[in-house]
């Protein structure tokens, strides 16, 4: 007797991406980041909104020219004003127009690529505990492999613990896989955040800088690059996340 199995795409895509991005991302996160940079708008006010964004290149990438990155922004957004950190900035600030934003990201793949290093206790991370953010959004994963999950998962699960009274989102990776999708789930429910699925966006060309003409991608020297969100994927990404922070306001980004 035959069967007949009916597959999601979603769980198609999971495991036929197992792993095929993982070797171009090595190129990437390999220049010195500030410990956070920061945006800000200020009104007549003293209630203040704080925000937080620990990611990776796609949060923020500074200026490489060995491979070719020759601005400063989440990769690979075409300026800084198109990557999803920014438009989220927007977004608050529409949201917001009675309130300072302080909204500070920094560059964290160094918790994904060497769990085992990270020092919960170093004075950079406990200066963002410190900053006692209403929002946290946790944007890791990409760059953690199947041999150091287990670590990247306790060590992550510790780190947003430590944002006591702060609503925290962890947002799925974007260069997708069976392991990592899972692995961000977990950090997701056993620390309390709000997981935010962009598996919808992840590994698809249609979304990416792949997109963007010759004249765009000739100067990049690493394939990774092209792989990255392009300005599509980032204003997706950025929705998706303001949606689940806000559900009642959704695609602000768009007005």
């Amino acid at each position: 007797m035959k069967r007949s199995f009916v597959l999601s795409s979603l769980t198609i895509s999971l495991f036929f991406l197992q792993s095929c991005k993982k070797d171009i991302l090595l190129d990437m996160n390999n220049v010195e980041m500030p410990n956070y940079e920061e945006l800000v708008t200020t009104v007549n006010t003293k209630d203040t909104l704080k925000v937080l964004i620990i990611g990776n290149s796609i949060t923020s990438h500074g200026v490489a020219k060995e491979i070719g990155w020759n601005h400063k922004s989440g990769m690979a957004a075409t300026n800084y004003n198109k990557d999803f950190v920014h438009l989220l900035f927007e977004d608050f600030k529409k949201k917001n127009t009675d309130k300072n934003i302080i909204l500070r990201y920094a560059n964290y793949s160094n918790l994904e690529r060497s769990p085992e290093k990270v020092n919960l206790k170093d004075s950079k991370i406990q200066n963002l505990y410190k900053f006692n953010p209403e929002y946290i959004v946790y944007q890791l994963g990409d760059n953690s492999t199947k041999a150091n999950a287990d670590e990247f998962e306790k060590v992550s699960v510790k780190f947003l613990e430590g944002f006591k009274s702060s609503k925290k989102y962890v947002v799925s990776p974007y260069f997708m896989n069976v392991n990592n999708y899972k692995v961000t789930k977990n950090i997701s429910t056993s620390s309390k955040s709000n997981f935010v699925d962009i598996s919808y966006i992840s590994n698809n060309k249609k979304y990416s800088a792949n997109q963007y003409p010759g004249s765009i991608k000739k100067v990049w020297k690493a394939e990774g690059i092209a792989a990255h969100p392009g300005d599509l994927g980032m204003l997706l990404i950025s929705q998706q996340i303001f949606k689940k922070i806000n559900p009642e306001n959704q695609q602000l980004s768009l007005q």
